[in-house]
């Protein structure tokens, strides 16, 4: 499984060059914790520390389809990206991020 330093911190979507940012603290309230935000306005993914290997994964994924969304001008409903998480996180993990045997 990805370790954080396994991330890439540049990646390019489009013609466009993103940066993936790992932090403390991005807000919360007294019910919710935001565990990912995509800001377009600075190219940044910024991922909030503390989750287990395979939910900073599809937090990662999820904000990488925000970004794809902003850089191909496509809509897609927010439940839909939900529910590409762990599809997705699933084929990287069994196909790409399984140990060598």
């Amino acid at each position: 499984m990805l370790k954080i330093r396994d991330y890439p911190k540049d990646f390019q979507i489009g013609d466009s060059i993103w940066n993936l940012r790992f932090v403390r603290s991005l807000g919360q309230t007294e019910t919710t914790i935001t565990w990912g935000l995509c800001d377009p306005s600075e190219q940044t993914i910024y991922v909030r520390l503390g989750q287990t290997p395979t939910e900073r994964l599809k937090t990662t994924l999820h904000e990488i389809l925000h970004a794809i969304e902003e850089e191909y001008g496509l809509t897609l409903p927010h439940r839909l990206i939900h529910q590409l998480e762990d599809p997705l996180a699933r084929f990287l993990i069994d196909n790409y991020l399984r140990p060598s045997a």
